[in-house]
């Protein structure tokens, strides 16, 4: 493409780029706010009957700065059925948000059958504000947006500045091909010429 076309499509690349990366970002989070708000939740100290799916969960301290600094709060889960207390795992590795909500992920848990279960919280009675979230996992989505945004970003962008760079290697190429005289060509001195 020795045309300026190159330049205009590569930029529009570009553009689409960094739009396209944003939109998927903002789609993401809003469904991972989504995902977040589905919750289930218990206040600390409180107990509450809650429903859970028969797959691993994660459990999360809900609250100002849990980001940061983790409160003390401590908590139980019975099966509602049998007053079975679950085996409460401690979560391996580091996950927050902060959506509408601020939480910390610090324990998991599988149920052994979809259903009723009873959630008792317990912590200093200077914690106030806090709340028990038990759901799925959003480690995945936070990876799934941000590879996501760099697959979207990264190829449009590459793709972009390639079609930037081949148009301006054209076109430098084609000012320095030196054009064919098209004038007709001068007889040679003393070859058939007049003296």
């Amino acid at each position: 493409m020795t045309s300026k076309a190159g330049y205009w499509l590569g930029a529009g690349l570009m553009v689409l780029a960094v739009v396209g990366a944003i939109l998927w970002v903002a789609s993401s989070a809003a469904e991972g706010l989504r995902t977040v708000d589905d919750f289930q939740r218990v206040p600390v100290p409180g107990t509450e009957t809650v429903q859970l799916e028969d797959r691993k969960l994660v459990i999360y301290v809900e609250g100002p700065g849990v980001d940061e600094i983790r409160p003390d709060v401590r908590f139980a889960i019975f099966d509602a059925r049998t007053e079975q207390r679950l085996r409460i795992a401690p979560y391996s590795g580091s996950l927050t948000y902060s959506f509408s909500r601020s939480g910390a992920a610090v324990a998991t848990v599988t149920p052994p059958r979809s259903g009723d279960y009873v959630v008792r919280t317990q912590g200093r009675s200077e914690i106030s504000g806090f709340d028990l979230a038990i759901g799925e996992s959003i480690a995945g989505r936070i990876l799934r947006t941000i590879l996501g945004a760099l697959v979207i970003g990264g190829v449009l962008g590459l793709g972009g500045t390639g079609l930037i760079v081949a148009t301006s290697v054209r076109r430098g190429r084609l000012k320095r091909t030196p054009l064919a005289d098209s004038r007709s060509p001068q007889a040679a001195p003393g070859a058939g010429g007049l003296p």
